[in-house]
Formats: C-alpha cells, sequence, structure tokens
C-alpha cells in the first residue's frame, strides 16, 4: 500500500476511533445493565490465557512476568470499567510495555470474534439459498455484516495504535520511569506492599486493600495509613475531574 492510500486508511480509522470514543460512555451504562458480570467474564478469559501461557514455559522468572501482566490488565480493565473510558484510548499510556500488551490482547479478542462472524456468514450464505426472500435471515445478515465491520475496524485500529505506540515508547518509557520514581516516593509503603502481591505467583487474583492492609507490619500501619489518605483523596478527585 502507497503513503496516500496508508494515509487514507488512518484517517478513516481514525474517524471510527473518535465514534467510539463519541458511544464509550453510553456503551458502558449499557453493559452494565445488561451484563452485570461483564467484567467478571473478561477476568475469567484471562486467567484461562494466562494459565495456557503458564503451562508452555518452565521459566519461573518468565511465568513471574506473565502473571504480574495479567493483574496489571485486570487492574487496567477495572479502571477503564469504574471511569466508564474505553483502556485503548485513556488509561496505560504511561505504561507502554504492559498498554502494548493489552491492546495485543484486544487485538485477539476481535480477531476471534471476527473468525466467528465470518463463520456465521457462511452460515446465513447457505440458509439463504435454501430459504430465498427470508426477511428475518436479511435483517441477521445485515446485523452479522456490521458485527464483522466492527470487528474487522477494531483489529486495523488496534494494529495502528500498536505501531503508533512503538514509535514513541522510548519517549514513554522515560515518563513512565519518572511517573515510577514519584509514585515510590510518595507511597512508598504502599508501592512495596502491592510488588510484592503481584509478584505472587500462586494467585492470579489481584490485591485487596484488605490484604495489603493485613500484610502491613505494626510498625508501618500508621504510615500506610496516611498514604492510603492521600491517594484516595487523589483519586476521588480525578474521579469528580471526569463528572463535571
Amino acid at each position: 500500500m502507497n503513503n496516500q492510500g496508508k494515509n487514507k486508511k488512518n484517517r478513516k480509522l481514525q474517524i471510527f476511533q473518535k465514534f467510539l470514543m463519541l458511544v464509550e460512555e453510553n456503551e458502558f451504562k449499557i453493559i452494565k445493565k445488561v451484563m452485570p458480570n461483564y467484567l467478571e467474564k473478561l477476568e475469567q478469559e484471562i486467567d484461562i490465557n494466562t494459565r495456557r501461557q503458564l503451562a508452555e514455559i518452565e521459566d519461573e522468572k518468565e511465568k513471574k512476568e506473565i502473571i504480574k501482566n495479567a493483574k496489571l490488565l485486570k487492574l487496567k480493565l477495572r479502571n477503564g470499567f469504574n471511569s466508564n473510558q474505553l483502556i485503548n484510548y485513556h488509561i496505560g499510556l504511561s505504561s507502554p510495555k504492559e498498554f502494548i500488551s493489552y491492546l495485543e490482547w484486544n487485538k485477539q479478542v476481535h480477531l476471534g470474534a471476527l473468525k466467528n462472524d465470518i463463520f456465521n456468514l457462511a452460515i446465513l450464505a447457505t440458509l439463504k439459498t435454501i430459504k430465498k426472500d427470508n426477511k428475518t435471515l436479511d435483517v441477521i445478515t445485515v446485523f452479522q455484516l456490521l458485527f464483522t465491520a466492527i470487528n474487522y475496524l477494531c483489529i486495523e485500529l488496534q494494529k495502528q495504535n500498536i505501531e503508533r505506540l512503538k514509535q514513541v515508547e522510548p519517549m514513554l518509557m522515560k515518563r513512565e520511569e519518572r511517573e515510577s520514581k514519584k509514585f515510590l516516593s510518595t507511597y512508598p509503603t504502599i508501592a512495596e506492599l502491592i510488588d510484592k502481591k503481584m509478584g505472587d505467583t500462586r494467585s492470579l487474583n489481584c490485591p485487596t486493600l484488605d490484604e495489603l492492609n493485613d500484610m502491613v507490619s505494626e510498625e508501618n500501619q500508621e504510615q500506610f495509613m496516611s498514604e492510603m489518605r492521600i491517594l484516595l483523596k487523589k483519586e476521588n478527585k480525578r474521579r469528580r475531574g471526569q463528572n463535571e
């Protein structure tokens, strides 16, 4: 594809991305109402894929990294779900490696859905040859074509996002390093506890507040509570800003 054709395709994908961002808030409201266990199902899928990866690896260091990435992905999904924001476009830009990993995972999800769409279209085409002039089949086919187009565009959009992120990855890595240092200096006790829990290979579950509280030693309890108050105040301020 020449540069002119590539630029035209990129512009179309950017329009599609803007459309997704416009509908995202209503999308989350519908998902929460229609599929209250949506997040739970996503996390179950992450667990299945992670266990599949772990079964193919023997190196303990690699296993630890895979488990940590799975937990980070769950946290990002929860963050996006709670703030009504698509993780693809809002969350994780300060953590390029984990974010690219998420985009790759999301691309594979849409690729799997696209394969199902193509299979469904083949069945519908077969049925159409048997039952001609069937309006119900026509309506189902139109919707199936729409789902197919959406999944295809999402795959192409993720490819573009991954490519764009990789181009600026060195700059984002420096920003991530600065923000990590800032977090470590502001919340040293919380950072240490989270790091221990995220690196725990015995479980794929994300650390809970109660678990972190149980891990705090008696002498660090006051410092932990002080850091938590600062962190919660900052998070509440961020959420209020989103709702305005």
